[in-house]
């Protein structure tokens, strides 16, 4: 059978399961024509800029080949390398490329080991970043200070934001008046879908000072993504201008400390700011459950909803707990882990309150246990199965209801 041959089908399929396998992409795309653009659109569909020299490849790449262009849809500039100086030292490499990129739909500028001062990016890379800004359907800030929000602001196009770890130049703090909000979201051009934010109150704060003058809704997304580093009474003030259309929560908590303490607040996981919630997701990823044996990360949660008043629409509930120890340690060391934290009282709590009439319209628990470092031949996890017994015992209610699933995986909702 030759190439042409193939049914369209089975050719979409068999390049869909390569997504990311460049090496493989590359050698379909040698096979014919017609492969030679589906693998494009899968190798230039994202791309990373993290120094000059891969601006200044793609750019004469493109140069050369104008159609690969309309591939790229999503760019991320990011700076891993602290010896090295950063994209923004030598600005054109970076504007001539964005010019060259008129199919982007997501942005992401991401400081990562080194933080971008934005104050120290030339005027004429501002203006270049700022007009891919308001173009793009999706943006994602990361590490980034004194940056000028204000921009945002004219984002009409915008149904992703994402900001982590932003702070603004000290003229941009200002307070939100919830009487400047307006009134009526349907005079705007559209609605902010999904919001992220992490240590950026001051941002966000500024931000929704702003949607009087917005063109679409920044106050009303349907998806919130929380990150526990740092969240603090200033991010709950600023989060409880967002909440009221909030259907699907996802709060989570990343650390490489033995000694972590609960890093969830009362005010993180206050539900009554989300009345029409209807998919709940808590992750955690710990170095080491036995440091964190006595600890009670789960019973505020679990406070959290018992304080839920009326009828909730929440549907779904998934707790996903990530073990990722140091490579030097035993694999049976995480078979304990798994085991001591289905030991933990807080699941029965979970349990009583997850049964109550008010959350009548509840379908399912799934309670995931994940090892994203492991591959799938090192990680059959034969301690999993006691510890999903003792889960069951201390969790009847939702067993008796058919709603509880356990499961481990190594990939995380998101």
């Amino acid at each position: 059978m030759s190439a042409q041959e193939f049914p369209q089908e089975l050719l979409d399929l068999v390049i869909d399961h390569l997504n990311g396998d460049f090496p493989a992409l590359k050698s379909l795309s040698q096979i014919s024509r017609p492969w030679s653009q589906l693998t494009r659109q899968h190798i230039f569909q994202r791309i990373s800029l993290k120094s000059n020299i891969r601006c200044i490849t793609l750019k004469e790449l493109i140069t050369v080949r104008l159609e690969l262009s309309q591939y790229i849809q999503a760019v991320e500039v990011r700076h891993e390398d602290r010896y090295l100086p950063p994209l923004y030292a030598t600005p054109s490499n970076l504007c001539d490329l964005l010019v060259l990129l008129p199919a982007v739909t997501k942005l992401s500028l991401d400081g990562a080991l080194r933080l971008i001062e934005w104050d120290s990016v030339p005027d004429e890379l501002q203006s270049a970043l700022y007009d891919v800004m308001k173009r793009v359907t999706s943006l994602e800030l990361a590490s980034i200070s004194s940056f000028q929000i204000a921009p945002l602001a004219q984002c009409q196009q915008l149904k992703e934001l994402s900001l982590v770890e932003v702070d603004l130049q000290p003229a941009m703090y200002t307070q939100p008046s919830p009487s400047a909000l307006p009134s009526n979201s349907q005079k705007l051009s559209g609605r902010l879908q999904r919001l992220t934010v992490g240590n950026c109150a001051e941002a966000l704060k500024a931000l929704i000072a702003l949607q009087p003058f917005c063109t679409i809704d920044l106050c009303h997304p349907t998806e919130l993504v929380v990150n526990a580093f740092k969240f603090g009474s200033d991010m709950a003030t600023a989060l409880g201008h967002c909440c009221s259309a909030v259907e699907s929560y996802y709060a989570f908590a990343l650390t490489d400390r033995p000694k972590f303490t609960n890093p969830f607040t009362d005010t993180m996981i206050d539900f009554s700011r989300t009345p029409r919630i209807k998919h709940l997701c808590i992750r955690l990823a710990y170095y080491h459950w036995l440091a964190q044996i006595n600890s009670t990360i789960l019973e505020p949660i679990a406070h959290g909803l018992d304080g839920v008043l009326g009828s909730s629409n929440l549907e779904t509930v998934t707790i996903l707990l990530e073990f990722a120890p140091p490579p030097t340690r035993p694999e049976a060391g995480t078979e304990v882990d798994v085991y001591f934290a289905a030991t933990r009282e807080a699941w029965g709590l979970l349990d009583d309150v997850l049964s109550k009439d008010v959350f009548g319209k509840l379908q399912a628990v799934l309670l995931v246990f994940g090892t994203p470092n492991r591959t799938e031949q090192n990680c059959r996890w034969p301690g999993l199965w006691p510890a999903r017994d003792r889960l069951i015992d201390k969790m009847p209610k939702m067993t008796a209801k058919g709603v509880l699933n356990i499961t481990r995986s190594r990939s995380h909702p998101s």
